[in-house]
């Protein structure tokens, strides 16, 4: 394990422009129950945009989706569910994926605490994808999700 924690960081050192090597990386410790860790290594490349040079092997749903994912699951498990629920947000509502759009509403069950203090405008938007995913992917989570939205005063009248 020491020689692919070593690999992955050469790897990212070597080229500081892609965010795949230190994605592995905290892939390899959330698994190996280094949460916090791994959580602050997706942090570091959250916000790099897909690399245009050296792009031979870019795997852009990484930068659109994936790093931003691992974040909306690790945050509530790290003392950073404020940070994860952001990232959530983020995700479902620029991301028009539908499939990603479930993934991440699955997860929602871990942000009740902070989907009810949100704004009105936000809560309702949460509860229009919420249906839209529904009509496409049924899902126990999120149909769960979407009932617990509407028990809420903002999706009221």
């Amino acid at each position: 394990m020491n020689e692919a924690i070593r690999a992955w960081l050469e790897g990212y050192n070597s080229n500081t422009l892609h965010a795949e090597c230190m994605y592995e990386l905290a892939m390899l410790l959330s698994e190996i129950g280094n949460k916090a860790v791994a959580y602050q290594f997706l942090t570091l490349i959250q916000d790099m945009s897909v690399p245009t040079q050296g792009v031979l092997f870019i795997h852009k749903e990484l930068y659109r989706f994936y790093i931003k994912y691992q974040i909306v699951c690790l945050g509530h498990q790290t003392n950073h569910a404020y940070e994860g629920y952001q990232a959530a947000k983020k995700i479902l509502f620029r991301n028009k994926n539908y499939y990603y759009r479930k993934l991440v509403l699955e997860e929602m069950s871990h942000y009740y605490n902070l989907v009810e203090t949100d704004y009105p405008e936000d809560i309702r938007g949460l509860q229009v994808i919420a249906e839209d995913v529904l009509s496409v992917y049924p899902s126990a989570q999120v149909e769960a999700f979407a009932e617990y939205l509407a028990t809420l005063p903002a999706t009221k009248g």
